[in-house]
């Protein structure tokens, strides 16, 4: 059926076949008077408002696909963004003691390995996840530290993950959502054009009634 919306000769003559057809059923079989030929005016209004309406009520389905591209590229913005902050040299050096370091240089280092270590494992988490549009567990990614010398960029790291979490969530939600989307779009598609071939092939028949009618009138050979 897809056939009919993506080829317009076919539907061009599905319309001139229906067309046809519904001439000899309501002139032949039916036996219309003219009160019935007109209250086919409404009908194949009705059938193209209605089919016109359909195609259009797609657009919002139609909105989600193009969401889901602007999704992906706000991801795609935050994976980059992490890995340079979670890169080595950002958070992999080591401290030089001298007589004017803080007495908690030693702790610092500590925090430093530690955050160094992390960022590597967590870096891996992030290369998965952006390969696999899965979320990254923050539970494992907890840490304690002996102070609070680095507590600020830990939490800025795992705020940017919190955001890739969410976006993954809307994305995949909205991934899901496009199967049963993709489907329901062709069938719309479909629907609306043939209401709107019905609505042209009865406005013909109706075109062609009056036409005859005059030709009968002038004594004129009918279609």
């Amino acid at each position: 059926m897809e056939i009919i919306v993506t080829n317009g000769f076919i539907a061009l003559i599905i319309i001139i076949i229906l067309w046809r057809f519904l001439y000899y059923f309501f002139n032949k079989v039916l036996k219309y008077n003219d009160l019935d030929w007109k209250r086919l005016e409404y009908i194949w209004i009705f059938a193209g408002v209605f089919g016109l309406l359909v195609m259009v009520s797609k657009n919002k389905i139609e909105h989600n696909k193009n969401k889901l591209v602007l999704i992906e590229k706000d991801l795609n913005i935050h994976y980059r963004n992490i890995q340079y902050s979670l890169s080595s040299w950002t958070n992999c050096f080591q401290y030089n003691k001298t007589e004017n370091s803080p007495k908690d240089i030693e702790e610092r280092q500590f925090d430093q390995d530690l955050i160094c270590s992390w960022s590597k494992k967590t870096l891996i988490l992030i290369l998965e996840s952006q390969n696999n549009k899965k979320k990254i567990n923050l539970e494992q990614l907890k840490l304690d530290f002996k102070t609070n010398f680095i507590t600020e960029d830990y939490h800025y790291y795992l705020s940017q993950i919190n955001t890739i979490n969410e976006l993954i969530d809307n994305y995949n939600n909205i991934q899901r959502n496009n199967y049963i989307n993709n489907f329901i779009i062709n069938v719309l598609n479909v629907i609306g054009a043939l209401f709107l071939i019905l609505a042209f092939a009865i406005r013909l028949a109706v075109a062609t009634h009056n036409v005859n009618k005059l030709k009968i009138k002038h004594n004129i050979t009918t279609l």
